[in-house]
């Protein structure tokens, strides 16, 4: 996602996001084509990984991007940083928790934090959303949870089913992409395309639900 990009409301954020998964659908379309037309007599085996990597490839671009676009769309507007869900004021103050975990014996750090959390909580915040998200090159159960909370999504309710299908998506992914010898199963491609398409619609509707109805604020 360019850096520059602004995201000013609701509609701005819901049409990137509408564009973010037209191309991406069109892509992994044409390789569950390609996919349809392998046959047991020609099986097509570099086909098949090359379906696993492009797949994995869209879903952690698209996490990345549209959960940035989504930051973006609400520190776009001023908003006190008392106002803000907690998930959203842990974002805020990231770097300063950074700083004071490593300094245990030095007290300006956490005076640092302390006076985020108390001396500025009426104070308008702003953040650089690009910085705040983190797909970690490989965006198994774990990472993409954490992005999730990192956002104000409930994973163990909308997510956590397919965390261990996101976890196989990203080892076959790993051991393609590090040249390793992989023959995935015949219906494994197909079946990682078919994901990243339902799930980027799923992910981009959270997104819109939680700025449409105000989540990103402390209730």
């Amino acid at each position: 996602m360019d850096s520059k990009m602004k995201i000013r409301g609701a509609s701005e954020l819901i049409d990137y996001l509408a564009g973010e998964r037209a191309w991406r659908r069109v892509e992994l379309t044409s390789i569950a084509n390609a996919l349809a037309k392998i046959s047991s007599r020609d099986p097509k085996i570099r086909e098949r990984r090359n379906a696993i990597v492009f797949s994995y490839a869209h879903w952690e671009g698209f996490v990345k991007n549209a959960s940035i676009a989504y930051l973006k769309c609400i520190f776009s507007k001023s908003r006190p940083f008392s106002s803000l869900a907690a998930n959203l004021q842990a974002l805020v103050c990231r770097q300063e928790l950074l700083v004071a975990q490593g300094a245990t014996r030095r007290i300006n750090p956490h005076l640092a934090v302390v006076s985020r959390l108390v001396d500025c909580r009426d104070f308008n915040c702003s953040a650089d959303a690009s910085q705040l998200i983190d797909t970690e090159s490989n965006l198994n159960a774990e990472v993409f949870a954490d992005i999730c909370i990192s956002v104000g999504i409930d994973f163990a309710s909308r997510w956590a089913t397919w965390g261990p299908f996101m976890n196989d998506l990203v080892r076959y992914r790993c051991q393609i992409a590090h040249g390793e010898f992989f023959e995935p199963e015949e219906d494994f491609s197909q079946e990682c395309v078919d994901f990243v398409i339902k799930a980027m619609d799923s992910y981009a509707t959270d997104l819109e639900n939680m700025v449409l109805q105000g989540v990103f604020l402390r209730q």
